[in-house]
């Protein structure tokens, strides 16, 4: 069988000529175990067929079939230019409102235009922050996608989609990079109501395959498929979630035509840097073997990636950032019309933060930027950063495992957001992150527990949500004293709705024999944090947000642990009035102001404990007040309830008392700063004023 190289192909294409010869073809696991730094493996097409490429005009593939889209593309083509880009020069990047206009430039054009975009991208981002480092990785492949294939109606799906900012520039929304991620611009991710042009929305990882393939699945079944190209681009980090390989798995099951851009950087999302496991860090199964073959279990005989029996076709690997080679792939794919029916996985090879030094020097390659932190404009510099609860809690973990060896520290693919990569600057062989996988860090922190270690697990709350079964199933079942630390909890901000912490109290409270602290202050985490090393015979949890941690000076860490060690609610003040504000963590604060903008001498607690809930206290206040709120920073089914709950099972709710619940709406909250999405939610002062005089009025 021939073996195609790229060579081959750029000359085939010239003289646009047949192609004959075998893609690279394997099982599953072959690939798994084979694909990485491998030259020229080679690919063409099983049968021969004849290229052809027609560029779409500008009224086909372009035309918008949806209304939502047709007016949400309307309102972003509004010219607005954005602050420090008046002196760039990006004169082709300016002549490009839509794939089409893209495909009016020569190929000689294209990289001129991938540096016009590094520029752009770098001034827009730098005054506003977001994610920055991957999407400079991804220019030259995002360019040659949308210049040889036709979106929208080839379907392009973006995994997790903070990489997918090159594509919203080259799809109409260039001059609303301005506000990405603000209140009322677009979204730092892909949003399937902002654009014809977003296939599938997306935040979380590791989704795009399995979403490629429903949307496959509905155009064969519609008979819609005809003539359309199916892909998806997953990579930094991606690819560690084992939904990618289950959807993969079933992709190859029903021979599904999907063609699988691997965006290989050799990163996970947030690559600690750290020995952990003998030097071994959270590295995608693709680069952990760099090899073109794989050995048997006899090491004497080698599965050739070229038998044309497997389910999967494999070409790769390019380099990401030729942008001839990526053309002349895409044109082959494009035109191989007769190629069999099975997945394709393309192999990219690209550089994270590729054109700027900055970011190539960083651990995180400036993953994720706050605003000014690339350069000063107009006087405006990067803001410090206090301390948050993140830091607070690893500082004093750090403090614990000094004295403690069994501790140790687990995350999934977020060691600078968690903190816990400075924990493994300290103690590198007591820290694991596993890569983007919340399930296994679960129960591989089950296991740990089980084995007789200390973990302190610590999730991202919206990550956590995957990962529900096995906290229940391999934790609580079996009273494995796993420290679960729900980090970001509640509005996070710029990120959104798919990154909000709304729902831990909701689903977390159920779980029998757990200890769930909530910290309303900087002190109280700390004092919560070892009362977690205590407990040794149960699950316990921490949550807290993305939040300062306010340490008062005029509480003590020692009386606060004696407190918490009977699992007892703070009194912070006993009101006069027949008013009690009941309040799970930081949204302590905000009611103590609510409380003075009223001029309400109302009682306010403390609760610090989802579970065990301070059934005493509760009964005692309900016993003295007649009107009881809760405030808390979720949604529905958490701390209000679980009051509400009580209350019914002990019959005080029939003696009349008035029960108010203060949380958040049963609504998707959107991108904006976390104060505006609490004034937006009701949870801030104002609003927790507004509902306090609202119900007692009525």
């Amino acid at each position: 069988m021939a073996h195609i190289t790229l060579q081959h192909v750029a000359r085939s294409l010239r003289t646009n000529g047949p192609l004959s010869g075998g893609f690279g073809s394997c099982n599953i696991s072959g690939f798994i175990n084979a694909i990485g730094n491998t030259p020229n493996i080679g690919y063409g097409a099983r049968h021969k067929s004849t290229i052809s490429y027609n560029k779409c005009s500008k009224d086909g593939s372009d035309r918008q079939t949806r209304s939502t889209h047709s007016q949400a593309t309307a309102s972003l083509n509004a010219s607005s230019e954005i602050p420090g880009t008046s002196s760039l020069e990006c004169k082709l990047l300016e002549s490009i409102d839509s794939p089409s206009d893209l495909k009016n430039l020569e190929e000689g054009e294209l990289l001129k235009l991938c540096d016009e975009i590094r520029d752009f991208l770098k001034h827009s981002i730098n005054p506003i922050g977001g994610h920055y480092s991957g999407n400079l990785g991804v220019v030259e492949l995002t360019v040659a996608l949308h210049y040889i294939f036709n979106s929208p109606d080839d379907r392009i799906v973006w995994d997790i989609g903070h990489q997918a900012y090159i594509h919203k520039i080259l799809t109409g929304r260039r001059n609303h990079m301005k506000n990405i991620r603000q209140k009322d611009g677009i979204s730092g991710f892909c949003r399937i109501w902002e654009s014809p042009h977003d296939q599938f929305g997306a935040g979380h990882s590791s989704t795009s395959i399995g979403a490629l393939q429903g949307l496959y699945m509905a155009d064969y079944t519609l008979k819609k498929d005809e003539g359309r190209n199916y892909i998806c681009i997953i990579g930094d980090g991606g690819m560690t979630g084992g939904l990618a390989y289950e959807s993969l798995s079933y992709s190859c099951t029903i021979k599904s035509p999907l063609v699988i851009i691997y965006n290989d950087n050799e990163q996970s999302s947030l690559p600690t840097g750290l020995p952990a496991m003998n030097g071994v860090g959270p590295v995608t199964p693709f680069f952990m073997y760099n090899r073109s073959q794989m050995s048997t279990v006899s090491g004497n005989e080698a599965i050739n990636l070229m038998d044309t029996s497997g389910p999967i076709d494999i070409l790769g690997p390019i380099d990401g950032h030729n942008m001839q080679d990526l053309l002349n792939v895409f044109k082959y794919i494009r035109g191989s019309s007769s190629r069999a029916k099975k997945p394709i996985i393309v192999h990219v090879k690209t550089i994270k933060g590729r054109g700027c030094d900055k970011a190539l020097q960083s651990l995180d390659r400036l993953h994720a930027i706050t605003p000014f932190s690339l350069f000063p404009m107009d006087g405006q510099k990067a803001a410090a950063k206090p301390q948050g609860f993140s830091e607070l809690f690893i500082k004093t973990l750090i403090d614990i495992a000094e004295t403690d060896p069994k501790v140790v520290a687990i995350t999934a693919g977020m060691p600078s957001g968690t903190a816990v990569g400075k924990f493994g600057m300290k103690y590198p062989t007591r820290t694991f992150d596993v890569g983007i996988a919340e399930q296994h860090a679960v129960t591989f922190s089950a296991g740990l527990a089980l084995g007789g270690a200390k973990p302190f697990c610590c999730l991202y709350s919206t990550f956590l949500q995957r990962a529900l079964d096995q906290v229940i199933h391999d934790v609580a079942l079996q009273n494995a004293p796993v420290r679960l630390i729900v980090d970001r909890a509640g509005l996070v901000g710029n990120d959104g709705s798919s990154h909000h912490g709304s729902y831990d109290l909701s689903f977390l409270r159920p779980i029998h024999n757990c200890v769930f602290m909530v910290p309303s202050s900087g002190t109280e985490l700390v004092a919560m944090t070892k009362l977690a090393h205590s407990i040794d015979d149960k699950m316990s949890v921490i949550r807290y947000p993305k939040l300062a941690a306010e340490v008062d000076p005029n509480l003590s860490i020692e009386e606060i642990y004696s407190e918490i060690l009977k699992f007892k609610s703070r009194v912070v003040q006993y009101g006069d009035s027949k008013v009690a504000v009941l309040c799970l963590g930081p949204i302590l604060s905000d009611a103590a102001k609510a409380l003075e903008i009223l001029n309400l001498k109302a009682t306010l607690v403390d609760v610090r404990f989802l579970n065990p809930l301070d059934t005493e206290l509760i009964d005692k206040i309900a016993q003295d007040h007649d009107v009881i709120f809760t405030a808390e920073d979720g949604t529905s089914g958490g701390f209000g309830s679980a009051v509400l709950e009580h209350l019914s099972d002990t019959g005080v709710i029939k003696r009349g008392i008035q029960v108010k619940t203060i949380r958040y709406p049963r609504a998707y909250i959107h991108h904006a700063t976390q104060k505006e999405q609490r004034e937006l939610a009701g949870v801030d002062h104002v609003g927790i004023a507004n509902q306090i005089k609202q119900a007692l009025c009525c």
